[in-house]
């Protein structure tokens, strides 16, 4: 439980789901009834989405300049280091200089 109190209070997480709650509104509103059946594709592609950016971008060689390592550090190496540090679990929504 405690795992997805965490997750679910991350501020990524909250504006992600406020947005996909706006979106199937607005669909619900407005969308045809056909604009349904894309949603599975959709939800498809982002899985393929997270596990390509993942695989082949998080995990790159370290960049040689300290700007590239810094951004992409805090974006996922990071969280390699030091597995439990809650503010690692996901990419900051503003990454800071």
């Amino acid at each position: 439980m405690v795992r997805i109190k965490l997750m679910a209070g991350h501020p990524s997480i909250v504006i992600m789901g406020l947005i996909c709650l706006a979106a199937f509104a607005a669909l619900a509103v407005a969308g045809p009834w056909w604009a349904w059946l894309l949603a599975p594709l959709g939800i498809g592609a982002q899985l393929l989405n997270e596990y390509n950016l993942h695989r082949y971008v998080f995990h790159l060689k370290p960049p040689r300049r300290q700007w590239a390592f810094d951004l992409l550090y805090q974006a996922h190496y990071g969280h390699h280091d030091f597995p439990t540090n809650t503010r690692l679990f996901f990419v900051p929504i503003v990454l800071p200089p």
